[in-house]
């Protein structure tokens, strides 16, 4: 009967210490989700608050004339796109110190910092190597804007999209990356 207690006891032990394992496993996934969900947590439920996800399949639909190489090469860069995040926030709101906050310069790389009067611009990035894993542009000031692309995309395609949106700033991005491998 003793040895039954002890069996017993272990097996409760080794239950006890794989609940915990995992619950520190799970709050280190947590804790290293994107600071961006807080971010949009925050704001879901409020009326000056709109986010638009569109995932890869959506992306993927094909809208255009084939014929077109702009069309192509745009095509060509959707694939790579799994989500596409669009974060816009009207009213009175601070998302600089909600972005201070969240300390997002811990998750993501700043690639280019743009200010102009009132309004900022931040253009960062998670990348693995040499691939983009996910990219984002920060705006605030008088407009307040969270674009998130997640993916597997290289400078060059980030270059594309500044072209594709007539972003001057993210145009350049090739061109630093070509700098940096001489």
């Amino acid at each position: 009967m003793h040895k039954h207690k002890a069996i017993l006891k272990q097996y409760i032990m080794k239950k006890i210490t794989t609940i915990l394992l995992g619950l520190f496993v799970f709050t280190l996934v947590i804790n290293a989700s994107s600071p961006l969900k807080t971010i949009f947590k925050k704001y879901k439920s409020s009326k000056d608050c709109k986010i638009i996800t569109f995932n890869s399949d959506f992306l993927n639909i094909n809208t255009g004339d084939e014929n077109n190489e702009d069309f192509k090469e745009l095509e060509e860069l959707k694939k790579k796109f799994e989500l596409l995040r669009i974060f816009t926030l009207e009213g009175d709101h601070d998302l600089k110190a909600d972005i201070n906050k969240a300390k997002i310069e811990k998750y993501y790389e700043e690639m280019m910092r743009v200010h102009e009067s009132d309004q900022d611009v931040v253009i960062m990035v998670r990348e693995e190597g040499k691939v983009i894993k996910e990219f984002v542009v920060l705006v605030y000031g008088d407009e307040n804007v969270i674009i998130q692309v997640k993916g597997r995309l290289d400078r060059n395609d980030i270059s594309s999209i500044g072209e594709a949106f007539n972003m001057k700033e993210m145009m350049h991005i090739k061109k630093l990356e070509e700098l940096e491998g001489k």
